[in-house]
């Protein structure tokens, strides 16, 4: 039977991978398209020299056949020729794939496109230098890290978002098409037709196109219906009966109110359940049936509006009597095609209107380009329209972007009072939500004074406080909060790492960080010893769940990338990870697929994972509100699907030389709470 020049090179290299292999390893192998490769394999399979394999994904088996399968000169890679050691006969420190996983395939095609210098430039000298600690440490032996445990470093760190990874997914974009003589498109949306071709035209593996985040949610939802939702708790209810004697107090224009309950406590519940009954209220009044009373509920990012929104569509489920109302989306993909839309909604509704947004959305409304009418339209209908404005996280109301906004519809609300006479005109509310009434950027009392020039009132639970016999301070609301099992017990330690940081040359605390963050960056000793303390917990606790938290994105990924050395599943998830691989990492480690997760400030604020047992401080944190920010992942007590006990450590160096007054938000967090 007479064979062609491709189907013996196929055969040839088939056997070479030892007659069995995944179709992505085997491709790659060979540097074929994807048409090319199935034409082949289809006549030989024909023809009864393969086989379908035992795995999945289009796996093949050689047959044994009586024509022998010689001959065809080995397949060389003339790049790449010389430039590693024979891998065979290496130790390697990195973990193994199946060998049909796209992991594998991926891994394979990388060695195969590209040589051991530009490896060495994608994956970048921290995770270099920390791969060659520890070879050194696991086989006494010091050599750089081989082309197999570079590219699985960097399948290992970047995983499916490998060519959408910001610069370096360009860069490799652009290698392996300029290589391979393949058109690169002008731009590559992940999930998209585009990037599916280039994936074929260059063989790499099908998943690394990525996919689109499927977003079925609906700008506009109208609420109707029952379900069952449990009680406030004391402290919610006396809170929220405490900013209604104040908002719906007639005598003021202007009312603004400040609510302040530790991460965990249920800020957003209570503050629904307020908008509820103000609501409620302001459109049962004679006169008001038919207009629409615009509710602003602004949030630092897109995660913590998805939860204002889906807590007031569980609530106005559950309430007997609620005003209809019309809730909107209008933060990231949401708003862009709907701001006439939304003009119109609030200029003609005739049931009160939720519009849930982030700061930044707002801010890009009222700065009013000139050239933009739509814009231009939506800001004058929510300064006419809104009476009540729900900042979330208000310590950060004091920056210029909430300033403006808030100066902006109080002016207009002064104005429309002027012209109308006061007659039948609604006051406008100011409501603020914080678990920390200072802001990050400093501390303590003159940052509150700050906030209480914008929020005239603090409200907080002090008669729960009274009728447990209690001191009126917020210490005291997180012992009884943990008590109920509200809030679990966070037990805070320290690890030492003994790494000397010299601030001796710095002038202020700035120069401080800056000095910390070079050494904390460059010192790889550090981060094998941080790993090794994260290892140590989780041997202690196997089922533990952590959440880790670098200086910079860089020591994330490093950090992570270790982890996978070890054998521990991590991932790092930074601002440039794709929407739908940050969900999914988020619901595989909820789901304890994988037991940590890096990340530098992106996951400071909403995200819920109730089951996080450790969190990891990996560096010296000056600012105090980020400080509680980070321990309040951890935080959700056993009553509302949380853990008991969450393990707080904190990773402490040697910061010595300075004369800059330099304290720490850990040494303030504990003084503040224990």
């Amino acid at each position: 039977m007479e064979l062609t020049p491709d189907e013996v090179k196929f055969l040839t290299v088939l056997k070479k991978l030892g007659g069995f292999a995944g179709q992505y390893t085997h491709r790659n192998k060979l540097r074929w398209g994807s048409i090319r490769y199935q034409n082949i394999k289809k006549d030989l399979f024909d023809k009864g020299f393969i086989k379908k394999g035992k795995g999945r994904g289009g796996s093949i088996q050689l047959l044994d056949h009586p024509i022998p399968i010689t001959g065809y000169p080995p397949i060389i890679d003339a790049e790449n020729e010389g430039t590693e050691e024979n891998e065979s006969d290496v130790d390697t420190v990195i973990q193994t794939f199946n060998e049909d996983s796209w992991e594998k395939c991926a891994i394979e095609w990388l060695k195969t496109h590209f040589t051991q210098q530009q490896l060495e430039k994608f994956v970048g000298s921290n995770i270099i230098e920390t791969l060659k600690l520890e070879i050194k440490y696991r086989f006494g032996k010091q050599r750089k890290p081989n082309k197999t445990e570079l590219a699985t470093a960097l399948i290992l760190t970047y995983r499916q978002d490998l060519f959408f990874s910001g610069k370096l997914g360009r860069e490799i974009r652009e290698i392996v098409a300029t290589k391979l003589k393949v058109d690169l498109p002008a731009r590559m949306t992940a999930g998209k037709q585009s990037a599916f071709k280039f994936v074929t035209d260059v063989g790499a593996p099908e998943v690394l196109a990525g996919e689109v985040c499927q977003d079925s949610r609906e700008s506009f939802e109208i609420i109707e219906g029952r379900i069952e939702l449990k009680a406030l708790e004391d402290y919610q209810f006396e809170v929220k009966k405490s900013v209604l004697e104040q908002i719906l107090d007639q005598d003021e224009l202007i009312r603004k109110s400040l609510v302040s309950l530790p991460t965990g406590a249920g800020k957003t519940r209570t503050a629904c359940e307020i908008i509820h009954e103000w609501v409620t209220s302001v459109y049962s009044r004679e006169g008001n049936h038919g207009q629409c009373n615009l509710v602003l509920w602004t949030a630092q990012t897109d995660e913590l509006c998805e939860q204002a929104f889906q807590s007031f569509k569980e609530l106005w489920t559950a309430k007997p009597h609620s005003a209809k109302i019309k809730i909107v989306r209008f933060w990231g993909g949401f708003w862009r095609d709907s701001v006439e839309s939304i003009s119109a909604a609030i200029e003609l509704e005739e049931h009160p209107v939720i519009l849930i947004s982030t700061v930044q959305t707002m801010d890009s409304i009222f700065r009013r380009f000139n050239d933009e009418l739509e814009r231009d339209q939506l800001a004058d209908a929510i300064q006419e329209h809104v009476d009540l404005v729900v900042i979330d996280e208000a310590h950060h109301a004091a920056a210029k972007s909430y300033r403006n906004m808030l100066e902006k519809l109080i002016a207009n609300k002064q104005l429309l009072s002027v012209i109308n006479d006061n007659e039948k005109f609604s006051p406008l509310t100011i409501l603020g939500l914080t678990a920390t009434p200072y802001r990050s950027s400093g501390r303590g009392q003159a940052n509150i004074d700050e906030l209480m020039k914008i929020f005239k009132k603090i409200h907080f639970p002090t008669e729960v406080l009274e009728r447990e016999g209690r001191d009126k301070s917020s210490l005291e609301l997180k012992k009884l909060l943990q008590e109920r099992h509200v809030l679990s017990k966070e037990e805070i330690q320290y690890f030492e790492t003994d790494i000397v940081v010299n601030t001796s040359t710095a002038k202020n605390t700035k120069e401080i960080d800056e000095i910390i963050k070079q050494k904390i960056i460059k010192s790889n000793e550090r981060r094998v010893k941080v790993v090794d303390a994260i290892l140590g917990e989780i041997k202690e606790n196997p089922g533990a769940s952590i959440l880790y938290f670098g200086i910079d994105v860089a020591d994330s990924m490093a950090i992570s990338s270790l982890l996978n050395i070890k054998g521990i599943k991590s991932v790092s998830i930074s601002e440039e990870t794709l929407s739908s691989s940050r969900q999914s990492f988020i619901n595989d480690f909820k789901n304890q697929k994988i037991q940590v997760i890096c990340n530098c400030k992106v996951l400071t604020t909403g995200f819920d994972a109730p089951k996080i047992t450790h969190v990891f401080i990996g560096y010296p944190v000056g600012s105090l509100v980020l400080f509680h920010q980070m321990i309040g992942r951890g935080l959700r007590g056993s009553r509302f699907g949380g853990t008991e006990m969450c393990k707080v450590i904190v990773v402490k160096d040697k910061i010595q030389g300075s004369e800059v007054d330099y304290i720490l938000a850990h040494e303030e967090y504990m003084k503040e709470w224990f």
